[in-house]
């Protein structure tokens, strides 16, 4: 397993997160900086189970429509798949995600194949946090 300073990009179909399903599937290794989505400053605990059930307790320091920064104690592989939970005082979302940035003490997340009512939560937190910005 790695753990350096790696990033991925997961290429899918139109309308991924909306349609909470996954087109054709592209995951390569890139070095560059870029996001494809803008993310906000966002704080909350989350969980990262993986596919041995093993929890990684985490919070999330940035959020946006298609994916997170956590920031963790213990990271996973690039392209390794993953179900986050993240909690907030008023209520929760999840979903399935992979791994595509991975660093000993922060990781970032592709959110996938997410449930239609974790996408209104997800949408809300992003207008809320696209109205502060």
């Amino acid at each position: 397993m790695r753990c350096g300073n790696e990033k991925a990009v997961h290429e899918t179909g139109p309308n991924t997160l909306d349609a909470g399903s996954w087109g054709t599937e592209v995951l390569y290794i890139v070095n560059s900086n870029e996001r494809r989505r803008t993310r906000y400053t966002f704080s909350a605990i989350a969980e990262v189970i993986d596919g041995s059930g093993a929890v990684i307790h985490s919070r999330v320091s940035d959020i946006s429509v298609s994916g997170c920064r956590l920031i963790v104690n213990r990271c996973l592989a690039v392209g390794a798949e993953v179900k986050v939970k993240i909690h907030m005082p008023t209520d929760s979302f999840q979903t399935w995600a992979m791994v595509v940035h991975s660093t000993p003490t922060d990781m970032g997340l592709v959110f996938h194949s997410t449930d239609p009512i974790f996408v209104t939560v997800l949408q809300r937190w992003v207008s809320q946090r696209e109205a502060v910005s």
